[in-house]
Formats: C-alpha cells, sequence, structure tokens
C-alpha cells in the first residue's frame, strides 16, 4: 500500500502535536508545586503559542499551492513519528523531566520537517520545509538557551 500526504498534511500534524504539548504543559504547571517548574512550563506554553501563530501564517492562501502539493511516503513512512503523550503523568513530573520531555519533542519536530522535505518534489514545497527545520533548529538552541538560563535564575 503506498502512502500519500501532502505538506499541509505534514504541517497539520505537527499543529495538533503541538496543541497536545501545550495542553499537556498546562496541565502540567495546574499540578506543579515547584516554581522552577511553573516558570519553565509558563516558558513551554508561550512557545507553543507563538508557534501556533507561525503555522497559521504559513497557512496564508497565498501559498496553498506549496501546502497542496503531494508527497509519497510522507514522514510516518521513515518512521519519523512524532511520540505520543498519553503515557506522561504531569502529577510526577520534575522540571528537569519537563526539559527533557521538551526537548525530545522539539528533535521529534525538527526530524519529522527533515524527513518530510526529503520526501516532498518542487522546489517552493521543499523550500518551505527546509525553512521550517531551520527555524526549529533556531528554536531548540533558544529553548536551551531559556532553560539554562531559568536554571540560573532561579
Amino acid at each position: 500500500m503506498t502512502s500519500f500526504v501532502t505538506v499541509r498534511d505534514v504541517l497539520e500534524r505537527v499543529r495538533l502535536f503541538r496543541q497536545q504539548l501545550k495542553s499537556f504543559y498546562q496541565e502540567l504547571a495546574e499540578t506543579a508545586d515547584k516554581r522552577e517548574l511553573q516558570i519553565y512550563l509558563a516558558y513551554m506554553i508561550r512557545h507553543e503559542e507563538n508557534f501556533e501563530k507561525v503555522l497559521a501564517e504559513h497557512d496564508d492562501a497565498c501559498i496553498n499551492h506549496k501546502l497542496d502539493t503531494w508527497m509519497q511516503y510522507g514522514p510516518e513512512s521513515a518512521g519519523f513519528a512524532l511520540p505520543p503523550l498519553s503515557d506522561l503523568d504531569p502529577a510526577n513530573m520534575c522540571v528537569e523531566e519537563a526539559e527533557c520531555l521538551a526537548l525530545a519533542s522539539e528533535n521529534a519536530i525538527l526530524a519529522y520537517y527533515k524527513e518530510a522535505a526529503k520526501s516532498v518534489q518542487g522546489a517552493e514545497p521543499h523550500a518551505l520545509l527546509e525553512q521550517l527545520a531551520e527555524q526549529q533548529e533556531s528554536d531548540i538552541l533558544i529553548l536551551k538557551q531559556a532553560s539554562e538560563s531559568l536554571r540560573q535564575n532561579i
């Protein structure tokens, strides 16, 4: 059986995963009793909200032709599925575990974008996915810096 997806499908999968992350972080923030964990989670919630805005910009009508590009063997075909969050227990998570989860999730999204960029045909859709991967790499560095800064200031 052949698997076909569009660039829009790839972005929607990331959008849904990020919504799940945001909900998870919000649930974790409600149960967190450590100040440093609450601060970190507030940062991650803002991070996810900002990313929702970035993805919405890519959904603009002027790039619909890029988003509607089909690709055979999308990222999931190569084993780059995004990790499930349902197995995690927010009630028993510490700051370090939240940081590891955030970085693992961001790295999974990066791998997902890179694999999608390899799979897509056409210069414009490829460039879009490469741009998202580069932005993701930048976001990972910023996230690491923010984590370090929060640790030093608390």
